[in-house]
């Protein structure tokens, strides 16, 4: 059976979405090239690579969604708020599975922060 370990992403501006993942989210640095930079969510890695360009947003459109898991929604909604980053409304639940937050990363990625109420699998 498979496991998630690595997962990676296109960018279109390294100090942008660095600024946001790092600093903002709080993931870690793992490591950093030019064009490149990897950091950690848990034991999942995200290595970021630039050249692409900024995803668009429209209905049609596809492209990256991250889940990343907090064990309490409202510390963290709080603690976002205060580093500046914008969520795509409030907090929604999903009945006895989840409570989740929404926001987009520089390149308009969805990222949902979500309270889980069981593990997911």
């Amino acid at each position: 059976m498979f496991k998630c370990q690595h997962v990676v992403i296109s960018m279109s501006d390294k100090k942008t979405m660095r600024e946001f993942y790092i600093n903002k989210l709080g993931l870690n640095l793992l490591e950093e090239e030019d064009h490149f930079f990897a950091c950690a969510a848990g034991p999942i890695r995200f290595s970021f690579f630039a050249g692409a360009k900024k995803y668009p947003v429209n209905e049609d459109a596809t492209g990256v969604t991250i889940i990343l898991r907090t064990d309490n929604i409202i510390q963290t909604k709080e603690e976002l708020t205060a580093k500046g980053i914008s969520f795509l409304g409030d907090i929604v639940e999903a009945p006895g599975f989840m409570k989740y937050l929404t926001i987009e990363d520089p390149d308009n990625n969805l990222i949902y922060i979500s309270e889980y109420y069981r593990e997911p699998v």
